[in-house]
């Protein structure tokens, strides 16, 4: 390795590790943006029962951040499951392993689902605890009681400073909660990982893409055969409109098209041609023999 190019002047030495700088201000901070922010119901929710919000609220912003953010273990997708499921249902319905495999892969999202919704719980607990400090305890932070005044103006007179009691009584309460809410976190982490590092998941993941494909070459079978009817059924009902636009002819003493189809059209002039062969068995005869007899030729008017 050449170090032509470095200063002599400098020593080199390992980076240092990066870390995440906290917020000057809880207004900044990400949780409470999604949260809080602007958010008169949920202002209003923390300033009158002064609770965090929990799986019973609205947290579908908080979810998503969740869920963006990645979770441990290898990476699935899990839009596509629910929806590749419910589109095989009855499909998978119809065999043992199909059913295995729909409670296989419903038991995946279910453990997926809680981790969301306790990692989220935790998060909320979270940006509470940093309010109800920067308010009430610490009072240090005037950007984000200007931010919560310019939203719910009464707030003024309602965020007070806690006792020592109250701040007691806070504290030892946010310890609880916190460590409850973390290992509910914690279970369902390991939950999670330990259902999609099981050996049995690579399996079940191998079986359902080869349903998927059994599944998609049915589908485009019965297409298939559905295209073809209904190429049938045009041609049918095309060759019927060609023979009906066929018969269309006109009548002495009428102004209008009688439609005749042409089978019709033939039968009437067969009955016709044995009508005639019945009653009038010399009409043919008669007519060549008049043509031939030269006294009925027309008489010569020019002298």
């Amino acid at each position: 390795m050449s170090f032509e190019h470095s200063s002599p002047s400098l020593t080199l030495r390992p980076k240092a590790p990066t870390s995440v700088l906290e917020p000057l201000s809880l207004v900044d901070d990400t949780i409470f943006k999604l949260l809080y922010a602007g958010n008169e119901t949920n202002l209003r929710v923390f300033l009158s029962t002064r609770t965090p919000l929990d799986s019973n609220d609205n947290l579908s912003s908080l979810y998503r951040h969740v869920k963006d953010s990645g979770e441990p273990g290898p990476s699935i997708q899990y839009d596509n499951i629910p929806y590749s499921l419910s589109a095989m249902r009855k499909f998978l319905q119809d065999s043992v392993q199909g059913k295995q495999l729909l409670s296989y892969f419903a038991k995946l999202l279910r453990v997926q689902g809680g981790f969301m919704v306790k990692t989220a719980e935790m998060l909320a607990f979270d940006v509470y605890v940093k309010m109800v400090r920067a308010l009430h305890i610490n009072q240090n932070d005037k950007k984000l009681r200007e931010h919560i005044i310019n939203i719910v103006p009464e707030a003024r007179y309602t965020i007070t400073a806690y006792t020592a009691q109250e701040k007691e009584v806070f504290e030892f309460y946010a310890g609880m909660t916190r460590q409850h809410l973390q290992d509910a976190a914690a279970i369902a982490t390991t939950e999670l990982v330990q259902f999609k590092t099981s050996k049995e998941f690579p399996r079940r993941y191998r079986q359902l893409i080869k349903a998927h494909e059994v599944h998609e070459s049915k589908l485009a079978e019965v297409r298939h055969r559905v295209a073809k009817k209904r190429g049938d059924r045009k041609a049918k009902i095309a060759n019927a409109r060609a023979r009906n636009e066929a018969g269309q002819v006109r009548q002495m003493g009428m102004s209008g098209l009688t439609p005749h189809t042409a089978h019709v059209e033939q039968s009437v002039v067969g009955y016709v041609a044995q009508t005639a062969n019945e009653f009038f068995p010399h009409f043919g005869e008669e007519e060549e023999a008049n043509s031939e007899d030269p006294m009925l030729e027309p008489f010569p008017t020019a002298f």
